[in-house]
């Protein structure tokens, strides 16, 4: 269960998160992992201190805690690229759930996956709420109307962006938030069409 993004919180709330609702703990004591860790799948974490250009949170106070999940499961992005008769690239960004860059400009060139992970590939997990960008971009070689299988795919939605087959010196761009345990697979291949 998460705790609630907007409005009161209270010491219940942060109780409940750790299973002990009829209990009464403390916030020193549930911030220090006295009644179980801290999980940090959840992108709103109360130990995350890099928050929205580098605030500091000390995750002592009652609205640190907003949208925790302490039952949160890591999300993944895998890449899947395969250039055999034109250019395909793709870039990524992560961002936190509080709108920091956890990382940018993570491209891949040439030929990689079935299945790269992502996060694994660059030391930047994902964590749920976070929000990922994949960008596809041709750089040049091989006929710009050559046609490139470009998606994504998530193991919560089915296709949540499919252009499908479409000129590879076409720009496309997709950004969502991550949920819990969700998995995406990105495509960029040419064979495919």
């Amino acid at each position: 269960m998460t705790i609630t993004n907007s409005g009161q919180i209270s010491m219940y709330d942060i109780n409940n998160e750790f299973r002990y609702p009829y209990s009464q703990i403390g916030m020193y004591e549930a911030r220090n992992g006295y009644y179980g860790g801290v999980r940090d799948a959840s992108g709103r974490n109360p130990l995350i201190s890099n928050r929205n250009g580098g605030a500091y949170y000390s995750g002592y106070a009652l609205s640190d805690w907003y949208g925790f999940d302490n039952g949160a499961s890591y999300p993944y992005v895998y890449c899947y690229l395969q250039e055999s008769g034109v250019d395909v690239n793709m870039r990524f960004y992560f961002y936190n759930a509080y709108g920091a860059t956890n990382l940018s400009e993570a491209w891949f060139f040439g030929n990689t996956g079935p299945w790269t992970n992502v996060g694994a590939n660059w030391g930047a997990p994902m964590r749920c709420w976070d929000d990922c960008y994949v960008y596809w971009h041709w750089f040049g070689w091989g006929y710009y109307y050559n046609y490139i299988f470009v998606a994504i795919y998530s193991t919560w939605y089915g296709y949540i962006y499919l252009p499908n087959c479409t000129p590879a010196g076409y720009d496309y761009g997709y950004r969502s938030t991550l949920h819990s345990g969700e998995v995406w697979y990105c495509y960029g291949v040419d064979d495919y069409c």
